[in-house]
């Protein structure tokens, strides 16, 4: 909007430069804020730790400790398949989105750009969280239970089968490449996350919570933004959120040159 407005009133001072126009009526208009509202918020360490322990004993677990732990957007983990993931090398490719339409309802759609479309590094607990929920899937694709003691290496789920697929239906069996609804799911979350006692936190708020930790910790921002395939500056502006525990760091630096001027 703000280059709209920069452009329109560039091309009017022209008109009234060339006795087109008697004055610039662009020039009388307040222009858009160049910074937007802050939006969102970044958890604590141990406020991550307390809602990943809330969303332990539920089905939202996996999903909401990916999010917490990687940083994807819910487009981009409701696309994710098992074949994105290697867990030997500890890595997640992400290649696509979920989008929802209005003619075609659920759809797999290319990442927003180039930079979106990246391999992103992740720690030993969330492989150890994937490999189970990628086991409880093998053990549906079998039709075993889960406290049986069976071999499932001959147990193969579909190629594109996804990782958070949608819910079964009442029969019990599970499709697993169908795509979940985006909206249905966050809902059922934030219902736990207020019941949690985090009354304005958002599920896009762990995105910020993951860049924040990360930068908090002095990882380079070049390397926060490709992780979160973003370009630097949007990173910070969007992303990137004081917390408490950054304050208190930011506090033990100055008081640490406070006295050094002594």
């Amino acid at each position: 909007m703000r280059h709209v407005h920069v452009t329109l009133k560039a091309c009017l001072a022209t008109a009234v430069r060339k006795g087109k126009l008697l004055k610039n009526p662009v020039a009388s208009a307040d222009p858009p804020r160049t910074k937007a509202p802050e939006v969102g918020q970044a958890l604590t360490m141990d406020e991550v730790t307390r809602l990943l322990e809330g969303f332990r004993p539920t089905v939202y677990y996996p999903v909401v400790a990916t999010a917490a732990m990687t940083g994807l957007r819910l487009s981009e983990l409701l696309a994710l398949q098992w074949r994105d993931i290697d867990f030997k090398a500890r890595t997640i490719l992400v290649t696509r989105a979920v989008e929802q339409t209005r003619r075609y309802g659920l759809v797999v759609k290319e990442p927003k750009s180039w930079r979106s479309r990246r391999v992103i590094g992740i720690d030993p607990a969330l492989v150890a969280i994937l490999k189970a929920e990628h086991e409880k899937h093998l053990r549906l694709r079998a039709g075993v239970s889960m406290s049986s003691r069976v071999s499932l290496g001959a147990v193969r789920l579909p190629a594109d089968a996804l990782v958070f697929p949608a819910p079964s239906p009442l029969d019990g069996r599970i499709d697993f490449t169908a795509l979940r609804n985006p909206r249905a799911l966050t809902k059922a979350i934030r219902e736990k996350i207020r019941k949690l006692g985090f009354a304005k936190l958002r599920f896009h708020d762990l995105r910020a919570t993951h860049s924040t930790a990360l930068l908090d910790a002095g990882v380079p921002v070049h390397t926060v933004a490709e992780r979160m395939g973003h370009r630097p500056e949007i990173l910070l502006r969007r992303y990137a959120k004081r917390t408490r525990t950054a304050d208190q760091q930011t506090a033990l630096v100055l008081s640490t040159l406070a006295r050094s001027l002594r």
